[in-house]
């Protein structure tokens, strides 16, 4: 066995770093090192516009949840109001927000 190694050329060495897996990963991150400053300020558009767009989805998620919400909670009172004999309006709070003590009615009597 000799001490010594062949010399390689430019090519086979790039070919040997390029098959070696820990190479690609340091060359990634040195690349990504280098171009993130030079690209972030043209991303930076991009990614308000993107953040904008999802606010604005999460608001309206949230108003049609909100809406579904009050939709069952409706069809909940109506069907109370049927097992109970009593209209729905009568278990439903007053829309003034004080309790007129009409939406009590589970231990009532039907009429």
């Amino acid at each position: 066995m000799q001490g010594h190694q062949d010399p390689i050329g430019l090519r086979q060495r790039v070919a040997q770093l390029a098959a070696d897996p820990n190479a690609k990963a340091i060359a990634i991150g040195a690349a990504a090192v280098v171009i993130t400053p030079m690209v972030l300020p043209y991303a930076k558009p991009l990614l308000r516009g993107t953040l904008k767009s999802s606010v604005i989805l999460f608001e309206k998620t949230r108003g049609a949840i909100a809406e579904a919400g009050e939709l069952l909670a409706d069809i909940a009172a109506e069907a109370r109001a049927e097992v109970h004999g009593t209209s729905p309006a009568a278990l439903s709070p007053s829309p003034s927000g004080s309790d007129s003590g009409a939406s009590n009615h589970e231990g009532a009597e039907p009429a």
